[in-house]
């Protein structure tokens, strides 16, 4: 009475995707000429002039992305699509390539900004090695404390001469420079601690840094920063030296000085 119906044809987008074995079955959720987690609706005519239609078959499983939906028993199982396994190997090649092209953006960016950092950090080192040191000042309170300019001139020197860029061993590179002028008590300590190190030393003396721009201090001059403060470490504070020309020394150079510092000049 009536031929079976071979072929079938997916819906996808307004335009037709490959064909199914079996009857008619409409898809949904297509993807790329084919059904990800597709639904079917067979129909088969039943007689010439009605066609009757299946009990629709929902497939709410992953059809392996190349397989098309499983219809009804009127509508048959779809054939598999080659057209939506090759657009999914090219999805996710096209994916790969982004992740590989986006890390090794990123990867340039670190790398230039590293490379420029170290290399500005080296600038940095390389001209404080022939800074000048300046140990003469006007400010009344650090003349009056006994500021000793030879001193101060030779400990600026020394940690000038030791800087390789910031390491994290700010207060290694302070009392290696200490001891090697001969103003240290090789006491150890984190650079908070120079605080009391300092304390204790007699050839130093903490002067009061009220209304004092850190920034005007002659050289060998040390800035004492507690934990947490000025942004410095909230583990080990940070410790440096005066150069007298508004730079400070340690292991780096900051070149900007901060506030917030206890101020102990060489006496």
């Amino acid at each position: 009475m009536f031929e079976a119906v071979r072929h079938t044809t997916y819906i996808q987008n307004n335009f037709f995707g490959n064909r199914n074995f079996n009857t008619p079955c409409i898809g949904g959720n297509n993807f790329y000429n084919g059904s990800l987690f597709g639904f079917g609706f067979g129909c088969a005519p039943a007689l010439p002039q009605l066609p009757v239609c299946g009990f629709p078959s929902f497939n709410f499983m992953p059809s392996f992305p190349v397989m098309g939906g499983c219809c009804s028993p009127w509508g048959g199982f779809g054939m598999f699509n080659w057209g939506m396994l090759n657009r999914t190997i090219d999805m996710f090649s096209l994916l790969n390539t982004f992740n590989a092209t986006t890390n090794l953006t990123k990867n340039f960016f670190n790398t230039f900004s590293t490379l420029t950092a170290s290399n500005s950090a080296a600038r940095s080192v390389a001209a404080v090695r022939n800074a000048t040191i300046n140990t003469s000042t006007n400010l009344p309170g650090i003349n009056e404390a006994g500021y000793n300019a030879e001193k101060g001139g030779a400990l600026a020197k020394t940690v000038a001469n030791r800087a390789v860029g910031f390491t994290g061993y700010c207060a290694k590179s302070v009392r290696e420079a200490l001891d090697a002028t001969g103003l240290g008590t090789g006491e150890r300590g984190d650079g908070y601690e120079y605080a009391r190190i300092l304390s204790h030393n007699p050839n130093f003396k903490e002067v009061s840094t009220g209304n004092l721009n850190l920034s005007d201090l002659p050289a060998g001059c040390v800035l004492v920063y507690d934990r947490g403060v000025a942004g410095y470490s909230n583990k080990s504070g940070h410790v440096e030296v005066t150069l007298g020309n508004g730079q400070a020394v340690s292991d780096g150079v900051t070149n900007n000085i901060k506030n917030g510092a206890r101020v102990f000049i060489p006496v």
